[in-house]
Formats: C-alpha cells, structure tokens, sequence
C-alpha cells in the first residue's frame, strides 16, 4: 500500500559564526522536515512544500504503536504527578513541623 505524505523542508542556522583561535568558522545550514508548516524565524527559514509517497506493508497494523506510544505517555505523566505530589507533601510537612506562634 502507499501512503502520500505532506512534508515542509526547512533550513536552521545552527552554527552562528564562533571564534576560535581568531578564525571565523563558515557557516553551515542543517535541514528539518516537518509534517506541519511554520512560520519563518530567525533559526529556521521555510524553503519549500513537497510530497513523498511510502510504500507501507499491507499488513501493517498502527494500533500496537498507537497503544506503546500512550502508555509511555502515561507512565511519564504519572510520574510528573507523583514528583509534583510528593513535593506538595513535602512542602506541607515542613509547614506542620514549624513551631506554633
């Protein structure tokens, strides 16, 4: 089966000019590829649009990826809250532990 996709190239100047030793170095640009457009900033500059056609297995099932992807996203939620939770808990415990006035 093939799958049409959209892309967005851009160039960033990742490299501004750096002195070393008193010699410039050149410049150098690095592509992105990007599925969605942005607008041009001083770090990445649009060049075109363009479309590339990948020819997938027609057994390909993106569903066990989907479910991977998610519960990896869940587990670093979770783990954000409980670090969010215990610090809460902390900052409580340090406040019930002050002396009363």
């Amino acid at each position: 089966m093939k799958t049409k996709i959209k892309l967005f190239l851009y160039l960033s100047n990742d490299f501004p000019e750096v002195y070393v030793s008193g010699e410039p170095y050149e410049q150098s640009f690095r592509p992105h590829i990007k599925t969605y457009f942005s607008e041009n900033n001083v770090d990445l500059i649009f060049i075109r649009e363009m479309e590339i056609e990948v020819e997938t297995d027609p057994d390909f099932d993106p569903v066990p990826h989907q479910v991977s992807a998610l519960e990896a996203q869940k587990l670093k939620v979770l783990s954000l809250y409980q670090k969010s939770v215990a610090e809460i808990n902390d900052q409580l415990h340090k406040l019930q532990s002050l002396p009363e006035r």
